[in-house]
């Protein structure tokens, strides 16, 4: 038996091609621009280039030059949400994924009925 992929599969399984090429190997983040390669050519996010001496696949000293390709790559990608594992299912562009992490962040919370002293639920509110 053939299973011949639908658009909507094609382009869902290219993208998470995408952003496993987008995945920075320090974080474990995906990358946004600016991203910078070191001398052999690997990728770190900008964040992770600011606290580390060299680079974590094999060592080699970072350079100045920026990731252009990528970095276009990056800018057409969506990115899921941060809170994927808690139950956002949203994907961003790299303009609007920031302003989502800023406004809708999933956090912890303790029983929401604090006159109930034998309640030691806890979970998760979306605010």
């Amino acid at each position: 038996m053939t299973y011949v992929l639908g658009m909507d599969d094609l382009s869902r399984a290219v993208g998470e091609v995408l952003l496993s090429d987008l995945e920075c190997p320090v974080c474990l983040v995906y990358m946004v621009p600016p991203i910078k390669l070191c001398t052999n050519g690997h990728n770190i996010s900008s964040k992770c280039r600011e606290r580390v001496q060299r680079c974590p696949t094999r060592r080699a000293r970072f350079s100045e030059i920026r990731n252009v390709a990528l970095e276009n790559i990056a800018r057409r990608q969506k990115y899921p949400c941060v809170n994927r594992q808690r139950g956002c299912l949203e994907f961003f562009s790299v303009e609007h994924i920031a302003k989502h992490h800023a406004v809708f962040e999933y956090r912890k919370i303790e029983c929401p009925f604090p006159f109930l002293k034998t309640c030691s639920w806890t979970g998760l509110k979306a605010i």
